[in-house]
């Protein structure tokens, strides 16, 4: 069973991404304030899921037997003991963050490449000054232009008050295009000095731009890239690595955990790392499992907290 913490995170986390995903794809259009807030959103949220299902490891170290204490020496766990490259698993903590990153990674995805363009409000000088008519779309039709590629216009027309005949003309985006038929109505609001300027209702639809899509997909791709790297190094780590013993020092609670450092000796170098812990029975001198690569002995990790299990052959 999950604790309230892990829970907690785990929904905060998803409720922030999905808000997130929200402002960026709904937002203003122009790269802004909403743009800014939903991709700091998205990265808080995403830390909170990964913290989230980072305590159900911890959670899962508790369940564990304490560790021995300096006098009864110290062994690696059982399936430590095959020599490398040991078969690996994943935890049920790398499940389920495998499964919350890829569903993350579509939602956000697609909210932001399918989203449909979304009306747009209107201006208050409009609201204040404009004189407000039912216009008709007449025609419309596709242009595939040079500089612009295809391009989508639509054709209407609609009477003053005082009874002058304006046409005009708006190129709007593919999907608004496909939406309007010939026929359809508008609610036209234009300023009487000169109705030529004036908001065409329906056709005043905001669409992300494909520059801001392209920014919410490489921010999304650079936290997906960081997550299944880690996950990667994990994998070579559980199945390749080194295990040693490390010393906990420093034990202190932090809320519902207990943080502490693990020192732990490497040949000639001494190692240390930063630990947390849902576990009440965790104290100064337990010895616990370390991994580590030899080409990379300052990225140990504690074996408890990885996201893959060795398996006994």
């Amino acid at each position: 069973m999950l604790s309230k913490e892990a829970r907690g995170k785990i929904v905060a986390g998803a409720v922030l991404d999905l808000v997130g995903a929200v402002l960026i794809a709904r937002g203003v259009p122009e790269i802004g304030l909403p743009l800014a807030a939903g991709v700091v959103l998205l990265l808080a949220g995403s830390l909170l899921v990964f913290q989230g299902v980072l305590g159900i490891s911890k959670e899962q170290a508790q369940q564990q037997p304490p560790s021995a204490g300096p006098s009864s020496g110290w062994r690696p766990e059982p399936e430590l003991r095959a020599p490398p490259p040991r078969r690996v698993v994943l935890t049920r903590t790398g499940k389920l963050s495998m499964a919350l990153w890829a569903a993350m990674a579509v939602v956000v995805a697609g909210y932001a490449f399918l989203a449909p363009p979304r009306p747009a409000s209107l201006p208050p000088l409009f609201e204040a000054e404009g004189v407000a008519v039912t216009g008709t779309v007449h025609d419309k039709n596709e242009r595939n232009l040079a500089v612009d590629g295809q391009t989508y216009y639509v054709y209407y027309n609609f009477q003053t008050q005082d009874g002058a005949q304006v046409r005009a003309s708006r190129s709007v985006p593919r999907r608004v295009y496909d939406d309007v038929a010939v026929g359809d109505t508008l609610e036209i609001v234009y300023f009487s000095d000169d109705p030529h300027v004036h908001f065409a209702g329906l056709l005043e639809r905001e669409e992300l731009p494909p520059a801001v899509r392209w920014i919410v997909a490489g921010a999304l791709a650079a936290l997906v890239f960081g997550f299944d790297h880690q996950r990667r190094y994990h994998r070579r780590l559980v199945s390749q690595g080194t295990a040693v013993a490390g010393t906990v020092e420093g034990v202190r609670r932090r809320g519902a955990n207990r943080v502490f450092t693990v020192r732990f000796q490497l040949h000639a170098h001494q190692g240390s790392l930063r630990g947390s812990e849902r576990n009440p029975q965790r104290a100064d001198g337990d010895l616990v499992t370390v991994l580590y690569l030899p080409e990379r002995p300052e990225r140990a990790v504690l074996y408890s907290a990885t996201l893959y299990r060795a398996r006994l052959s």
